[in-house]
């Protein structure tokens, strides 16, 4: 089975959630409806999105209409997801999440200000550079990963995360 969805070819029976939530009710049926109910089943506080909604924010409730607005990709891009949890994994907006955003540093993302212990402002400058320069890095490759085609879900995360 191949199919077209979210600008990404995908084949057979991959867990994106991108295919997933922006895909053809008609082609992705079964799949669909078996991951609704494995995630009705194991996380009912989280609500699945309908099939042209794409997946909503636990934070805010809104939804997470690109993959480059996605902190569960970004995460995963960033090797500290599992791409076997991707599809029973909440699903947040990347400024939902701002221990991580204030670390992007890239003229397409509004910085992040956050205070108290967690903020960068009292951690480890060269820390802070590391992190800095990692995160920005994942979240451009979320910007290349939104129009890119054909690409496998293996090959998401940066070169030194993807797993052989």
């Amino acid at each position: 089975m191949e199919t077209v969805c979210h600008r990404q070819t995908f084949r057979g029976k991959t867990s994106c959630r991108w295919q997933v939530s922006h895909c053809c009710k008609t082609t992705y049926a079964v799949e669909l409806k078996n991951l609704q109910v494995h995630r009705l089943f194991f996380l009912p506080e989280f609500p699945m999105a309908k099939c042209d909604e794409g997946y909503i924010c636990h934070v805010c409730g809104k939804d997470v209409e690109s993959i480059s607005q996605s902190d569960l990709y970004l995460r995963y891009v960033l090797g500290k997801v599992d791409p076997e949890v991707l599809h029973t994994t909440p699903e947040r907006h990347i400024r939902c999440n701002p221990v991580l955003a204030q670390f992007i540093k890239d003229d397409r993302f509004e910085p992040v200000q956050i205070e108290g212990a967690m903020s960068r402002l009292h951690l480890d400058p060269g820390y802070v550079s590391e992190k800095e320069a990692l995160v920005s890095r994942g979240y451009r490759r979320l910007w290349e990963l939104k129009s890119a085609e054909g690409e496998s879900i293996l090959d998401f995360p940066l070169e030194e995360f993807r797993k052989t």
